[in-house]
């Protein structure tokens, strides 16, 4: 197979690459450096805590992350709502719940998981 390419093709072909070479540069860069305007700290009180699921969804919407029920979560049978199974790359804050038994009486607790993707986190300071 012998591929014949005029000289005219030829330099449409370079000179459309290079007219588009600086679009695909701009297309690709982004910034990874943290923006001391957009950096906020998120405290919840976890003893007040209802399971309710809110941190949750603002930590997706916030992040731009997919609300959706197609990803992979779990029924827990001691709540009513639905919860990720797991923190991933579409979960960043997850709550788990706990039974325990205080004082005869059943009662569930909730531990919040978060995915740890701060760059200079507070939580980690000594």
């Amino acid at each position: 197979m012998e591929w014949k390419l005029s000289r005219r093709e030829f330099l449409r072909s370079t000179g459309s690459f290079l007219i588009s070479l600086p679009l695909m540069n701009s297309l690709g860069s982004h910034s990874t450096e943290a923006n001391p305007d957009e950096m906020y700290g998120f405290l919840v009180d976890i003893s007040r805590c209802i399971g309710c699921g809110d941190c949750q969804a603002a930590c997706k919407i916030k992040n731009d992350l997919p609300v959706s029920s197609d990803l992979p979560y779990e029924r827990n049978e001691r709540s009513y709502w639905d919860n990720y199974s797991t923190l991933s790359a579409y979960t960043w804050t997850r709550i788990r719940s706990k039974s325990l038994v205080k004082d005869g009486k059943e009662i569930v607790r909730f531990i919040k998981e978060q995915c740890m993707h701060c760059i200079d986190p507070a939580c980690a300071s000594v």
